[in-house]
């Protein structure tokens, strides 16, 4: 479904639904965000730290004229309690706001959300957060800003499934991860690792329990679009290349980034991963991140990126009343080009980043009698499969 007619649909659905005089309920998704037996792939800090979160957050629920999202205050704090726990040995959970000389003893400072703002209807979703000192007189505030409507509406063919409920639980998850990266660079808490001795005041991938144990196996991780990693279920890098990598001999075996992004979390998501393949060759060679990819038995690294293209500069076709009552005539002709390129990175070597292109261009024909009726030739299915041969040819030649 395309961006357009997405639209389009949901107009139609916001007119019903505004003639019909009510808003519609939806459901966050929790299986998508950390559950609270989950790890983080962080280190964790040997110090306390408090944490206070206004009853007005937690009972939140967010809503707008034609749509409601029931239960979003609840998930934001819970997961944010999460997130922090993750990188502090100890959260303690104040009742009360921070305030000077009534704190528990033996904390670092306070960590305070004292307000969320989704804004389904924007491009923003915001936290706003405090830091108070042990003696609990604030030190600072953040603004931390996530980006709205983060599915790929247009590479997924869990599209016609988007809602608001859904986009509003990625925006949490992402902010979440965002959250956990970017908090040590706060000047409140780089005082605290300071004071403590701890150093540096930034966070890599550390691993807390040990992975599984190194499988032999050659798989192919196929990721998110660079740079963007929207959330997406890989429908069309799986149509284009991941099932034809199945099929052929000797079969390669495809793990998507989507179904295991929680085993790196945070570093995989939308606003902390990568945006170049430079990028994520340096996150790889993090001892974490390599074991853990060694522990799914992963070697290689595929991102793809292209579609399809049409342009008919030539030719002309009249429509009017004058033609079949309100119909059209003509001819016209042009081009139509699908282009992809694949970047494989080997996890096994040294060597950079190989980059496999493959395009497929045929002519286009809009004869017009009445109705104008395009015939396209499949250069999508013609380039995806020379795009797929050529990187089994790649992978298969290393296994030798």
């Amino acid at each position: 479904m395309s961006y357009t007619r997405f639209n389009s649909a949901c107009l139609v659905v916001s007119i019903l639904v505004t003639v019909a005089g009510c808003a519609v309920t939806h459901n966050l998704k929790p299986e998508l965000l950390p559950a609270p037996t989950a790890s983080a792939m962080v280190q964790q800090w040997p110090l306390a730290v408090g944490l206070y979160i206004p009853p007005s957050v937690r009972s939140r629920e967010f809503a707008k004229e034609l749509w409601r999202v029931k239960g979003g205050g609840a998930s934001i704090a819970s997961t944010f309690q999460w997130a922090l726990g993750q990188l502090f040995a100890e959260v303690v959970l104040l009742n009360a706001p921070p305030s000077v000389d009534q704190l528990p003893v033996g904390l670092v400072g306070v960590v305070e959300l004292s307000d969320v703002s989704p804004k389904h209807a924007g491009v923003m979703a915001s936290y706003e957060i405090n830091f108070y000192s042990s003696g609990g007189a604030k030190t600072g505030s953040w603004s931390l800003n996530g980006a709205s409507f983060i599915w790929d509406m247009e590479g997924s063919s869990l599209s016609p499934l988007h809602s608001v409920g859904t986009d509003l639980t990625y925006v949490i998850r992402d902010l979440t991860a965002s959250f956990m990266v970017e908090l040590p660079r706060q000047e409140s808490v780089k005082r605290w690792l300071e004071h403590a001795n701890i150093r540096p005041a930034e966070i890599r991938p550390s691993l807390k329990v040990q992975p599984a144990k190194p499988q032999n196996s050659n798989k192919v991780m196929i990721l998110p679009t660079l740079p963007l990693w929207r959330y997406t279920d890989h429908a069309t890098a799986m149509e284009c290349v991941g099932n034809r990598l199945r099929a052929y001999s000797p079969p390669i075996e495809i793990v998507l980034a989507e179904n295991v992004r929680f085993d790196f979390f945070p570093w995989l998501e939308p606003s902390t991963a990568p945006t170049t393949v430079e990028g994520l060759r340096t996150l790889i060679l993090q001892p974490a991140i390599e074991q853990k990819m060694r522990g799914l038995g992963v070697r290689y690294l595929l991102s793809i990126q292209g579609g399809s293209s049409t342009s008919i500069p030539g030719g002309g076709i009249l429509c009017g009343a004058g033609f079949g009552a309100g119909g059209c005539f003509g001819f016209a002709y042009g081009s139509h080009e699908s282009s992809f390129a694949a970047s494989i990175v080997d996890l096994q070597s040294e060597e950079p980043p190989r980059e496999v292109l493959s395009k497929e261009t045929s002519g286009v024909y809009v004869p017009a009698f009445v109705l104008p009726i395009p015939f396209l030739a499949p250069t999508e299915a013609v380039a995806c499969e020379r795009l797929a041969k050529d990187i089994h040819s790649v992978i298969s030649k290393r296994w030798q």
